[in-house]
């Protein structure tokens, strides 16, 4: 596939990897040698322009410099843009993922008022470190606790419409808790809200599952 065709989607609008190039490029200071096709387009896109302003901005310049772009080191590979780490997405992936789907989801308001509450009445003795609140998972979701729970303790999901999605059990002596989620019927796409019951105080926070198949489609769109 040539870079062109990567770059640039089958409507001529400029991909994600489109973007994450440009941004290299203004790290490394070598904008002047992207195509010109590239360049000519982002000026002349005001919504591109300000995506690849993001993107820059989350970017470091040392990580640019250690792993730039394969354009600028002539190693360009024929691999698809979508073979991508669901597990850990990077920052850049995983804020455009959470801004789309963010978009297409109403917040529940008793459920906000919960989350709400649950944070002022203080940290339970098993506190949940991750996921963070509106992280977007895919596939799978792992919980991180503060430290090993002394008791079997149980994690409630509720979706955007306040229904319940399930409850899991997390095991006495766990230090982390993984949920499948590949299961569209299950948990399809959308805002959802767990609460972590630990010795009857409970705590509220939110996320995002998007599939993986919708996730492909957000990033290539």
């Amino acid at each position: 596939m040539t870079l062109l065709k990567r770059i640039f989607d089958a409507q001529g609008s400029l991909t994600l990897e489109g973007r994450v190039l440009y941004a290299h490029a203004m790290h490394l200071s070598k904008v002047d040698d992207l195509p010109e096709e590239l360049v000519d387009y982002v000026w002349q896109n005001d919504e591109s322009r300000n995506a690849i302003a993001e993107l820059y901005e989350l970017l470091d310049t040392s990580m640019v410099q250690k792993n730039p772009h394969s354009y600028f080191t002539d190693t360009f590979i024929n691999e698809s843009l979508v073979s991508i780490d669901w597990m850990n997405l990077d920052a850049a992936m995983e804020d455009i993922l959470r801004q789309a789907l963010a978009e297409q989801t109403t917040p529940n308001r008793k459920m906000e008022r919960k989350m709400a509450i649950s944070f002022k009445t203080g940290a339970a003795a098993v506190r949940v470190t991750i996921p963070q609140k509106d992280a977007v998972c895919v596939n799978t979701i792992t919980f991180v606790f503060s430290h090993k729970t002394s008791n079997s303790y149980w994690l409630h999901f509720k979706n955007a419409k306040g229904e319940s999605k399930g409850e899991f059990e997390v095991p006495k002596g766990s230090s982390e808790f993984q949920i499948s989620i590949k299961d569209e019927q299950e948990f399809p796409t959308g805002l959802y809200y767990w609460t972590f019951l630990v010795d009857g105080t409970p705590t509220t926070n939110r996320l995002y599952i998007c599939t993986e198949e919708e996730a492909k489609g957000i990033i290539e769109s």
